[in-house]
């Protein structure tokens, strides 16, 4: 969810905001960030190295890229529908 708000702000903002301005980097590192932390996200990959689920592991590594990425994009293309 986190990375969807990212990119729908990110998307409704660029060419409206300059890329420098601390309100921007506020709202995408911090507000953003403080839903979903990289944190939980390792914890998690790690407990399924440490229990020797090795596929599990690979898996959530692959689908948490793969889906943040992706509604980065959705974020950005429906933020410059605004």
């Amino acid at each position: 969810m986190s990375s969807f708000l990212v990119g729908l702000f990110i998307g409704i903002t660029t060419g409206r905001i300059e890329n420098d301005n601390p309100w921007r980097f506020l709202i995408t590192v911090g507000f953003c960030g403080g839903f979903s932390t990289f944190s939980t996200f390792s914890a998690e990959t790690f407990e399924f190295f440490r229990n020797g689920l090795f596929l599990y592991a690979g898996i959530n590594i692959a689908a948490n890229l793969i889906i943040c990425l992706l509604m980065i994009g959705i974020g950005i293309w429906l933020g410059k529908l605004f």
